[in-house]
């Protein structure tokens, strides 16, 4: 049976037919390589073998004797996660980059809740980036719900991170609009790998031929291919939604609705081999949707929310400077809410991962003269740490007058290096 696949490209419309050897090869996802985000933690490893573990605790490599013939600096370091379907803030940079070894090296990662931000774990797997920029994932990545680990085995360094077979996308990729406002959802991931016996798979993304039809799309553990099947959609707040197949579109209600965001969903059932007879597993796919009004910039900080207006209340003031390497805005007060300042080193719209060694990535949110919460915490030895932060900018506007738009999300470290949450929207004019 031809499987046909509709594949999006360098903004055309290639038809790739996978039974056909004449049509082109299918070509992987590239994006920027990531930038570093934390302290590089460095070990000597040499032919009888030894582990490392990154600063956060999130990664560890068990390289096993036999695997080096000499002692070798090994390096990991945490890094943007530029992935496409990436998991934000699971990604780092082995190095020596281009390093192979004589054995397969185990690495593990681990998850929590919070960075998984209501992502399903099973539809997680180990992705990797290659030179040239493109994107492979590890088929034999092993997902445990229990440990809350993935673990695959690797012959070679370079950036790795996790990432998912399949989600929910917002067109365009966005998680803000305006009060009536509308965004269109479809549900993405990847084509099978042309080649069962294979290790890595080029990350190529797919869409059904029409909303009638199923994803036919790998799965990583079993090295198979399942058949996704969608169900239903579903809105969990105000606003409408008009469910079109495998795509739906949201519309905003006329004014901020009291629950914000609000969450669209969409059911799906997994068959094994591709036999709608052997139902696996069902997987829920949510996104998240921020309505905001224009002029205010929406703090949400452990639980409790502040709203920063840029007119009116001349003590809640909210505005937004771009220089030549950074945008900065600032919620500032004098009437007992919470200083807010945001600087983030990319300009332009997409999402950025904040970096503690760049002084154009500072986040800080401060409640009182002795009660600060920062982007890096540096321990008593003098480890520092910097807390996942992420900013979406949705809407970018050129010149004095124009709207800066999008959110964020993350954590913030006290004095006492505790996490505490952190997330919000901004819709702020420029000043410049």
């Amino acid at each position: 049976m031809k499987r046909v696949f509709y594949v999006l490209l360098m903004s055309s419309l290639l038809l790739w037919n996978a039974c056909k050897t004449s049509d082109p090869e299918p070509v992987a996802t590239k994006t920027e390589v990531g930038e570093p985000t934390g302290t590089a933690t460095t070990a000597s490893i040499g032919a009888a073998g030894g582990s490392i573990t990154s600063a956060d605790g999130l990664v560890k490599l068990d390289i096993p004797a036999g695997a080096l013939a000499a002692n070798t600096t090994i390096s990991v370091q945490p890094i943007t996660n530029n992935a496409p379907l990436g998991i934000g803030g699971i990604a780092y940079r082995f190095t020596p980059d281009g390093q192979q070894f004589n054995q397969p090296v185990k690495v593990t990662f681990k998850y929590t809740s919070d960075l998984l931000a209501g992502t399903d774990a099973n539809v997680l797997w180990i992705v990797t980036q290659a030179a040239d920029g493109s994107w492979q994932a590890l088929l034999k990545s092993n997902v445990n719900t229990t440990t809350k680990t993935i673990i695959g085995d690797i012959t070679h360094f370079s950036d790795w991170g996790l990432g998912k077979f399949i989600d929910v996308s917002l067109d365009p990729a966005s998680a803000y609009i305006k009060p009536k406002g509308s965004v269109q959802l479809k549900v993405s991931g990847f084509i099978a790998s042309t080649n069962p016996d294979d290790e890595l798979t080029p990350l190529v993304p797919i869409s059904p031929k029409s909303n009638d039809d199923a994803l036919e799309l790998l799965t990583p553990i079993e090295k198979r291919t399942s058949l996704f099947k969608q169900v239903k959609w579903t809105l969990a707040g105000e606003g409408t939604l008009t469910p079109n197949g495998w795509t739906a579109t949201y519309t905003a209600p006329s004014e901020t609705p009291s629950k914000n965001p609000v969450a669209v969903s969409v059911e799906m059932e997994r068959y094994q081999d591709g036999q709608p007879a052997q139902l696996f597993s069902k997987v829920l796919l949510v996104s998240n949707i921020t309505i905001a009004e224009e002029g205010v910039v929406v703090v949400n900080f452990n639980g409790t929310e502040y709203k920063y207006k840029q007119s009116g209340d001349a003590n809640q003031v909210a505005y937004v400077v771009v220089q030549n390497e950074y945008v900065v805005w600032q919620g500032a007060s004098s009437t007992g809410i919470p200083n807010f300042t945001f600087y983030r080193s990319l300009i332009g719209t997409g999402s950025h991962s904040h970096n503690c060694q760049d002084a154009a990535d500072i986040v800080s949110y401060t409640a009182s003269p002795t009660l600060v919460y920062q982007l890096e915490w540096c321990d008593d030895e003098g480890t520092c740490h910097c807390a996942p932060f992420t900013s979406t900018i949705s809407e970018f506007g050129n010149g004095a007058g124009k709207t800066i738009a999008g959110t964020f999300s993350g954590s913030l470290y006290n004095a006492d290096g505790e996490l505490f949450p952190i997330s919000g929207y901004f819709n702020v004019k420029r000043i410049n």
